[in-house]
C-alpha cells in the first residue's frame, strides 16, 4: 500500500498537461503571409504555408499562437519556457531559415528570441522536424508570473526568412507550434506543462 501511495505521489510531481492553442493568427510585419494559420494548432500533418517563390531577403509575417489555456497554480515560480515548432522547406535548398522567435506577455511584443541555444537560425530541411528555442531554465531575458502565462496576453510566434535568391518552389511549412512552461510550485516541486 505504501509503495502504491509513493508511486501516485511521484506521478503527481512530474505530471504534465497537454493543451493546444485556441487561436492562431498572423501579424502583418513581414512580406510573406501564412495561408490557413489555424493548421498550426495541432500536429496532424496539415500545414500552414508561406510561399517564397519571388523576391529576395524576404521574411514571413509572425505566425502567432495564443490562448493556450495554461493554469499554473498561484504561488509558483516560472523557471523557463521552451518554444517548439515543426517545420520544413519544400525544396531543402538551404535558402529558408528559422529567423526570429518571440514570446509576448500581456500582449506586449519584443521579448525577443532566447540566447540559450536551440535552432533559432538553422536552415529548414525538406523533412518535417521540430526546431526549438528556450528551455527549462531560459526565461527569455525577462521575468514571468503565473498570470503572465495563464492570461490571454501570452503569445508565442515564429518567423521564417529567405536569405538567398528566390526559387519558384521554395515554400515553408509549419505543422504545429508548441510551448512548454517549466515551473516550481509553492511546495518546491519542479513541474512542467506543455501545450
Amino acid at each position: 500500500m505504501r509503495r502504491a501511495i509513493a508511486l501516485v505521489s511521484l506521478l503527481f510531481v512530474f505530471a504534465s498537461s497537454v493543451k493546444t492553442p485556441a487561436t492562431m493568427t498572423t501579424a502583418a510585419d513581414g512580406t510573406r503571409d501564412w495561408t490557413n494559420p489555424n493548421n498550426a494548432k495541432v500536429e496532424d500533418g496539415v500545414f500552414t504555408m508561406a510561399d517564397f517563390s519571388s523576391g529576395t531577403d524576404d521574411f514571413t509575417y509572425r505566425l502567432q499562437a495564443s490562448n493556450f489555456g495554461f493554469s499554473i497554480p498561484n504561488g509558483s515560480t516560472i523557471d523557463g519556457i521552451k518554444l517548439e515548432w515543426k517545420a520544413s522547406d519544400v525544396n531543402d535548398l538551404n535558402f529558408l531559415q528559422n529567423f526570429f522567435q518571440v514570446l509576448e506577455k500581456n500582449g506586449a511584443p519584443g521579448i525577443g528570441y532566447t540566447a540559450d541555444g536551440g535552432n533559432e537560425n538553422s536552415a529548414l530541411t525538406n523533412t518535417l522536424v521540430f526546431y526549438s528555442a528556450g528551455g527549462a531554465t531560459d526565461k527569455w531575458g525577462t521575468t514571468w508570473t503565473t498570470s503572465d502565462i495563464n492570461g490571454s496576453g501570452f503569445l508565442a510566434s515564429i518567423t521564417v526568412s529567405n536569405n538567398s535568391v528566390p526559387d519558384p518552389s521554395d515554400i515553408a511549412n509549419v505543422d504545429v507550434i508548441k510551448v512548454t512552461v517549466f515551473y516550481t510550485d509553492a511546495a518546491g516541486n519542479k513541474k512542467h506543462i506543455i501545450n
